[in-house]
């Protein structure tokens, strides 16, 4: 089974209650509870207002919150350099996601598709 890393665009789209979302979110945390990136935390809670916090942080508590280490750095900064090398830029925190996906061989749930086009990278 696998599992499934969310992208900080699903759950962003989860809280302002778009359908395919929410019920993207539910199904899966049926079977597992997902995880998310540190960094999609961060980007997540930037556009917060004060008064949805606790519930956000509860929903955080509830995935499990993939830091960054030695591992993802390294392949993120490869993924950069080689899309740049064919004119693709590949923003920082994107990178960071995927190669989080990859290094932990995760599906990346996402509604940014064109954001990783990374062969190597299992995408809903």
């Amino acid at each position: 089974m696998p599992i499934y890393l969310l992208d900080s665009d699903v759950i962003i789209n989860y809280f302002a209650k778009h359908q395919p979302a929410v019920s993207l979110i539910t199904q899966i945390s049926q079977v597992e509870a997902p995880a998310t990136t540190v960094l999609s935390v961060v980007e997540v809670k930037i556009g917060v207002k004060d008064a949805q916090m606790p519930k956000v942080e509860s929903f955080f508590d509830a995935l499990k919150i993939i830091p960054l280490d030695e591992e993802i750095v390294n392949l993120a900064v490869d993924l950069i350099r080689k899309f740049s090398k064919k004119g693709k830029i590949i923003h920082l925190v994107d990178a960071c996601i995927a190669a989080t996906a990859i290094v932990n061989t995760m599906v990346l749930v996402t509604g940014n598709k064109k954001d990783y086009p990374m062969e190597e990278l299992k995408l809903l």
